[in-house]
């Protein structure tokens, strides 16, 4: 039998502090980042909303549409405060890009965590009702 997903009200918590861990990181001044290649930064981008993705998907397993769109918002948006608000930072539409190419597959592979742990444990996975 596959391993069980944690709770539901966990993987809320973690979703919130990996918002706030990234939100920090995406709009911290331009002097402290560390500078790296830019294969690195595309794959940082795509690493980060990956993992926000996932934790997103996982923490509303019942929306997973609606928390990619919202993400895809948070993606464009965090790049034009980038480009207009933060200080020292440039907005892209490469980092653009590999920040919805992270998302989507965060998403797609939380909603099938989700749906396999509902398969095999109906009523106890899926939490959201509460």
């Amino acid at each position: 039998m596959p391993l069980a997903l944690p709770p539901l009200s966990f993987r809320r918590a973690a979703a919130v502090g990996a918002s706030l861990g990234i939100g920090f990181v995406l709009l911290m001044p331009g002097e402290w980042v560390p500078q790296v290649t830019h294969a690195q930064e595309f794959g940082l981008h795509a690493a980060v909303f990956f993992a926000l993705a996932l934790a997103w998907t996982l923490a509303l397993p019942r929306v997973p549409v609606r928390v990619t769109l919202a993400l895809a918002a948070v993606a464009a948006g965090s790049e034009w405060l980038q480009a207009y608000v933060v200080p020292l930072r440039t907005g892209a539409l490469d980092d653009l890009l590999a920040n919805l190419i992270g998302l989507t597959a965060g998403a797609l592979i939380g909603a099938a965590l989700t749906r396999r742990d509902r398969r095999h444990a109906p009523g106890l996975a899926d939490e959201a009702g509460r």
